[in-house]
């Protein structure tokens, strides 16, 4: 959640005081947009830390490793697909998808920021460990 919120304020305040744009319409339109946007990269990250410790890794470096591993690449190249489509736009007349297009990059650039740099390096610090925060075990001893 911090992450999110953190890329989503990065995105809005650059496009408020860098770019000068107010919050209209079509900023409220594309902030959903950008929420969307930031949340993805941070739970496939998430969700591939999760799954280090189901394939036996225990530590945060480990299972920090196994995500970067298997999850940076493909986030790498979506994050630079996306902003290919996106920064098609620039090159059109309208204002709204020229705002789109800098909504659309901004937020791809920061959500990698994001992802890659603070919420891994979070992990690595206070992630969970071993079985902490595994329903598995909660789920059994309430079946039983």
């Amino acid at each position: 959640t911090l992450c999110i919120g953190s890329v989503v304020a990065c995105v809005l305040g650059f496009c408020q005081s860098a770019m000068g744009y107010d919050l209209g319409i079509s900023e409220a339109i594309a902030g959903v947009i950008v929420i969307g946007y930031s949340v993805d990269f941070v739970v496939h990250l998430a969700h591939m830390y999760c799954e280090a410790g189901h394939q036996g890794l225990s530590t945060r470096d480990e299972r920090v490793t196994f995500a970067i591993k298997n999850m940076g690449t493909i986030i790498f190249a979506g994050a630079i697909t996306t902003a290919g489509a996106g920064s098609v736009m620039f090159f059109c007349v309208i204002v709204f998808f020229f705002k789109m297009a800098v909504l659309i990059c901004c937020t791809i650039f920061f959500s990698l920021l994001f992802s890659l740099g603070f919420f891994m390096a979070l992990l690595t610090v206070v992630g969970p460990e071993g079985g902490t925060g595994d329903l598995d075990p909660l789920i059994a001893r309430m079946m039983n």
